[in-house]
Parts: C-alpha cells; sequence; structure tokens
C-alpha cells in the first residue's frame, strides 16, 4: 500500500464548484476530497492494488480539478482510495441547482477488478430530495453507461454494499422454472428437466450463443420444509452478473435481483417474503452472464455523479455527506469477490 503521507496531498482540499447554493448569503454546497484510509492496517491487503485518482467538479460556471491537471483532464493522478463528498447548510434563497463530479481512476501496475461501495452518514431530507445520476465509463475519452437514476438516498442503498464496475453487458441466458406436479426445474428453450430430488445437477439453457450448461448445487426450504424457496448455482462456461428470482403473487410481484458480480457461484438466491412476512415458495429465476471485460489498467475509466436539487426550500439548513470508496483486485488469476461481504 501507498505511504499515507503521500495521501495527505488530498488532505482538505474544496472543491468550491461542487454546487455553490450559498448566492449572497454567503452559505455554500461544496464536495470535498478528504484522506481515507480505506483498509486500515492492511487488513485487507491481500490481493490490493494501489489506486490512483484524479477529480473534477463542475457547477454552473465553476470547475476544479484535484489534484490541479498538467493537461486535459484526466492527466495528473495522485494515490487514494476514498473521496468523501460533501453537501452541507442549503440555502433556500437559491433556486433549482445542479453539479457533478467525476473520478477518474487508474491501475497502472497490474490490471484491475475495481469496485464501488457508497457509505453514507445520515441520510435525511436532502438526500431524498437530491436527484442524481451515476455513470461509468472504461475509458475517460468514452460515453458513460448509466447505472444509476434516482434519489440521492436511494443511491445508497444501491451502493451500500459493493458493486463491481465495469462488470460489461449483462446479458440474458434463460429461464429456469419450478414446475409443482412433477416437481422440478425446467430449462426455457431446451426444455430439459432436472427433479429436485436429483439436485445437485445440471441443466442446459439455449443461450444466445447456443447451448450453456448450468448447475443447481443446493436448495433452501421454506421453514416447513415442503417449499423449495431458492437455489444456489454454479457455472464453468461463464460468470454469473445477474440472477432475477420471482416467488409468489402476480407476473410482474416478487421478484428478488441479486448481482453476483461476475462470480463463477451464486448462492443463497431465495424469494422475498409475502405481505404476511412469509416466505414464498420459488417460481423461477431467469440467469444473466458477464459478457465484457471489467478489468480496468492504465487508461483511466471514470464515474461520474451528476446530480440536481429542483427545489432548495424544503430542505433549508439540511445537510449530507457519504463516503465512495474504490478498492481494486488484480484481474489474473484471481475469481472477482466483493471485498465488503
Amino acid at each position: 500500500m501507498p505511504d499515507v503521507s503521500r495521501r495527505s496531498i488530498l488532505r482538505g482540499v474544496t472543491f468550491a464548484g461542487a454546487a455553490s447554493l450559498g448566492g449572497a448569503s454567503g452559505v455554500g454546497t461544496y464536495a470535498y476530497l478528504t484522506d481515507g484510509e480505506l483498509f486500515r492496517s492492511n487488513a485487507m491487503a491481500g490481493g490490493s492494488l494501489d489506486l490512483e485518482i484524479a477529480t473534477r467538479t463542475e457547477s454552473e460556471s465553476t470547475t476544479s480539478y484535484t489534484p490541479e491537471q498538467d493537461g486535459s483532464f484526466p492527466s495528473t493522478f495522485v494515490p487514494e482510495s476514498t473521496i468523501t463528498v460533501a453537501f452541507p447548510a442549503i440555502d433556500p434563497s437559491q433556486g433549482q441547482t445542479s453539479g457533478s463530479t467525476t473520478v477518474a481512476f487508474r491501475v497502472c501496475e497490474n490490471p484491475g477488478r475495481v469496485w464501488l461501495r457508497l457509505q453514507d452518514g445520515e441520510s435525511g431530507t436532502l438526500a431524498d430530495a437530491m436527484e442524481v445520476t451515476l455513470t461509468y465509463a472504461p475509458a475517460a475519452e468514452e460515453a458513460g453507461d448509466t447505472l444509476y437514476e434516482g434519489s440521492l438516498s436511494e443511491l445508497f442503498d444501491a451502493y451500500g454494499e459493493g458493486s463491481l464496475l465495469g462488470a460489461g453487458n449483462c446479458r440474458e441466458l434463460g429461464k429456469i422454472e419450478l414446475t409443482e406436479d412433477p416437481a422440478e426445474f425446467v430449462a426455457e428453450g431446451t426444455g430439459e428437466s432436472l427433479p429436485i430430488d436429483a439436485v445437485p445437477g445440471t441443466l442446459t439453457l439455449d443461450g444466445p450463443d447456443g447451448p450453456v450448461d448450468v448447475e443447481i448445487t443446493g436448495l433452501h426450504w421454506k421453514d416447513d420444509g415442503d417449499e423449495v424457496r431458492g437455489v444456489d448455482l454454479r457455472a464453468d462456461a461463464f460468470e454469473f452478473c445477474r440472477v432475477d428470482v420471482k416467488g409468489g403473487g402476480g407476473p410482474d410481484a416478487g421478484v428478488v435481483t441479486y448481482r453476483p458480480d461476475c462470480a463463477a457461484t451464486a448462492k443463497e438466491l431465495v424469494t422475498e417474503s409475502n405481505p404476511a412476512g412469509r416466505p414464498s415458495g420459488l417460481s423461477h429465476f431467469v440467469i444473466f452472464e458477464c459478457a465484457g471485460d471489467s478489468c480496468v489498467g492504465c487508461e483511466p475509466a471514470c464515474l461520474t455523479l451528476d446530480w440536481r436539487l429542483p427545489n432548495p426550500k424544503p430542505v433549508a439548513g439540511e445537510s449530507v455527506s457519504f463516503d465512495l470508496e474504490l478498492f481494486a483486485s488484480q484481474c489474473r488469476h484471481t475469481n472477482p469477490r466483493n471485498p465488503w461481504q
């Protein structure tokens, strides 16, 4: 890990333009870059890599950079893994306001998969009122793909447990249904079946590029033990990007989305509970594969958080801050693993 003293470059740097809402009163909203030692005492140093970042913040006519850039952004980097973004004391005298912060990051010594986690302090009404869009571009000159669009408070929920960036396109492979009589799993397209008492076992899906095998390695049962609630999965030919699990209710109700983040296994894929608090039986699940390269090298990738506050008056005096944490692990000879789970 880099010497902590090298990180002091970032300590106390203020993005004056990251949403100035102060007006004549002098009260403002700012984004701060602060020193952040994500894994103290090398508690998670095994397999971790050193990240370098550069940040640009824009609001109205103001643009600021940390560190100062020697050329076009991003051209100058510093070693860092945690960014604290703060929006203090909203002034209601200003009307609708907006801005953005872009974090460019790279892993030069060894290509790595990069994970993102957002840790909020107190969300409050300001986080509910702020409309944000989070985009990711695997290269600085490319247009970003939208990762999230909604309120800032819901963004905290979406990335509170960490997620792999740049996992490529999430491509659907097919659906596996669980029938009642007989009790068996049936693969969409191929029609292959697997009785529940034959688990662990393998089914073949009719994927977009041809047949692909999925192994059901385990079952999860409802408390009474008479109905399957979920499954564990494994694959050799692809990595799981997403699994949608459908329980009871109508056609569009009771769907839970799991994101294994490009792993060869997907475990504890269980249905949600019904309104009465009882677990639902499994109806079917839809499998998606990772179809792209999630590795970041010396060519920087970019995260951009665009924000908008349509009406400052209801949140006068409110503030919010959160930590944007990044973690990199090498791509070679490793399977993706969420460092915070």
